[in-house]
């Protein structure tokens, strides 16, 4: 629900009240399976559910005074509920040496309260903008997990946020400068963790002429461990594995380095991006052996490693026909990944491409595209995708829209997905086939009703804000 008051060019306020409601009632890692092993073989369940509902309230103001000078509020409160059931059983099979049972049982209720607000203050002369603000993020959390484990997690985190920043142009040259600092607060079962972070940005562009134009933007950045990861709690995966969260966990500095070079035509358009990112010990996976019970457990766990480091490369080559109504795009694309862990150390190279074409008539728009496999390499996890297509038709007028898309139209075998933990410890490999993921019909429709003595239209809102994170240290794998 959205309420939106307009003064003219002086005043804006918008109201948004948001919900919402998710059930899952499987989870990707649901089997029912066998375990042959040389002398013991096994019988495996296991079954994940969960369920979360998360209304949110967002308050957005915006006031424009004499002189070119602007000011932005904005406050979200939000409340996120949650239910995670999972339910593990591994029994032994008949003629199997072994008589052990692992009946594992997790069930969290999870209760997470958020608080984001944020302020922005500009003033604008001929060639130069100053842009002055502040964000602040608290959330409080308590999340009871019950089942084959009993324990109350209570936890408080803040995150402090304040900048300013200068904009110039002269000429063709522009430049953004800004200076800022980053402080987070993490508090649980007594112990208070403080840290300072300074985040700087750089921002550069020329416009050469003739069609040519260059970009870079550099800044710091930083982000907390999540309130999942911070939990001092340890979940059992299975037989041999367990979850542990780390409350010792330190905030994270993250760079990036974004440069862009680009040349435009009437019909053809050619642009390479290219971006270098670290992160400072990010917070990553990391797996070593524990006895407990006289028994031997690879504990998975959290902590933050020596770096991460991704370049991404992407040119691009865009044609345009009938007057731009007729645009064919080709990006292939290079990642190489570094993850380098206080006990590993892998890297992976991603080659692919990105292909589509558009045509637009009036409110009509045609489209195909294609996007081969994208692979993501974190810690010592290794996820690669799927190569997926679409195609597609779409209308859209001032007061409704509707629009028809086939997902996979050609694909033979539907969607996989490979999983690959590389721990030396503990490796594993998964793959997960949905056959059913093909030639897949999709409608999409959407409507405005205007209510009110006359018709009108929310105006661009400077700050937007959410929180979707809900808390849990799940015990799946």
């Amino acid at each position: 629900m959205n309420y939106n008051w307009t003064n003219g060019d002086k005043n804006m306020l918008n109201i948004r009240l948001r919900d919402n409601m998710a059930y899952t009632p499987y989870g990707p890692s649901d089997r029912d399976s066998r375990l042959y092993q040389p002398t013991d073989s096994f019988e495996i369940h296991d079954h994940d559910k969960s369920s979360s509902q998360s209304p949110s309230l967002d308050i957005y103001y915006q006031h424009n005074l004499p002189h070119k000078q602007h000011l932005y509020f904005d406050v979200v409160g939000t409340y996120i509920n949650t239910h995670s059931d999972r339910h593990f059983l591994q029994t032994p099979l008949f003629g199997s040496a072994s008589t052990d049972t692992t009946d594992v049982i997790s069930s969290v209720r999870g209760d997470k309260w958020s608080l984001i607000s944020e302020a922005i203050y500009e003033k604008e002369w001929e060639n130069i903008m100053l842009t002055v603000g502040a964000r602040h993020n608290q959330q409080w959390v308590k999340n009871t997990y019950l089942g084959s484990i009993e324990a109350t997690v209570n936890m408080t985190t803040g995150e402090t946020y304040a900048f300013a920043e200068m904009r110039h142009r002269v000429d063709k040259f522009s430049y953004v400068i800004g200076v800022g600092a980053m402080h987070t607060l993490i508090e649980q079962g007594g112990q208070k963790q403080s840290t300072w972070i300074a985040r700087p940005q750089l921002t550069m562009s020329y416009d050469f002429g003739k069609g040519w134009f260059w970009k870079y933007k550099g800044y710091v950045s930083g982000y907390q461990p999540s309130l999942s990861q911070l939990s001092d709690i340890t979940q059992q995966i299975d037989k041999y594995q367990m979850r542990r969260g780390n409350p010792n966990l330190k905030s994270v500095m993250y760079v990036s380095n974004e440069m862009e070079l680009s040349w435009q035509s009437k019909h053809v358009n050619i642009n390479i991006w290219a971006n270098y990112s670290y992160d400072h010990k990010p917070i990553m996976e990391e797996t070593y052996e524990e006895i407990i019970d006289g028994s031997p457990y690879a504990i998975r766990t959290y902590d933050n490693q020596r770096g991460y480091h991704k370049l991404y490369v992407s040119p691009n080559l865009q044609v345009k026909l009938l007057d731009n109504r007729l645009m064919f795009n080709v990006s292939p694309f290079v990642k190489y990944m570094v993850s380098q862990g206080n006990i590993y150390n892998h890297d992976h190279v991603n080659y692919g491409v990105r292909g589509g074409i558009f045509y637009l008539l009036k409110g009509w728009r045609f489209y195909a595209d294609v996007v081969t496999a994208q692979h993501n390499l974190w810690g010592e996890t290794l996820t690669i995708g799927e190569l997926t297509h679409d195609i597609g038709i779409n209308y859209n007028s001032e007061h409704f829209g509707f629009g028809i898309m086939m997902v996979n139209p050609f694909s033979p075998h539907g969607s996989r997905t490979v999983t690959k933990d590389l721990s030396s410890l503990a490796p594993t490999a998964n793959t997960a086939v949905m056959q059913n993921y093909r030639q897949v019909l999709m409608l999409n429709f959407n409507f405005n009703l205007d209510f009110g003595s006359r018709a009108s239209t929310r105006g661009y809102q400077r700050i937007n804000n959410e929180d979707k994170e809900n808390g849990i240290l799940s015990g799946a794998k």
